[in-house]
């Protein structure tokens, strides 16, 4: 299943709980990663990384061999996938090497496709503290772009609570 706008708007829908003290905050607002984010139920990353951290497998590794397509951005070669921890807090790193051709055309700037997904969170609470991409605050297309990354490496996230559209 690919991951959509779609899919993290339903998220965000099933995600506020009776038993919160306050009110669940969206991940992106507007298009742009939100600092004051709190489990708005579009935090899919961290749950790569919870399954990442419980089986081992995905642990520092470099996938290769990645060739898919996602809206106009067409990526093939490599996903490199790191995790720390330093003092109770997640250093979460996604770095793509590889090849890159946006609407079909393969652009000499993005021949040498190298790319960084950086993501910071305290524990296990239900803030993600920075999303950048590249160094600077990560779009929701740049989220979707890596979260449909991962899932090319095999890796399926619980999409449970999506409700069907009737």
């Amino acid at each position: 299943m690919n991951i959509t706008k779609e899919t993290l708007k339903q998220l965000r829908k099933t995600q506020q709980k009776s038993n919160y003290g306050s009110q669940a905050q969206a991940m992106f607002v507007d298009g742009l990663f939100n600092y004051g984010n709190w489990n708005g139920g579009d935090g899919l990353i961290r749950q790569y990384f919870s399954k990442y951290n419980e089986n081992s497998i995905f642990c520092d590794t470099k996938v290769t061999d990645i060739d898919f397509l996602h809206n106009e951005i067409h990526f093939w070669g490599d996903i490199i996938i790191t995790h720390s921890w330093y003092e109770e807090r997640n250093y979460a790193t996604i770095t793509f090497a590889g090849t890159c051709e946006t609407n079909g055309i393969l652009n000499p700037v993005d021949y040498k496709f190298e790319d960084v997904a950086f993501f910071t969170w305290y524990k296990s609470r239900g803030t993600t503290e920075s999303a950048k991409y590249n160094g600077k605050r990560m779009t929701e297309d740049q989220y979707l772009f890596v979260l449909n990354a991962l899932q090319e490496t095999g890796f399926k996230f619980d999409l449970d609570k999506i409700k069907p559209a009737f």
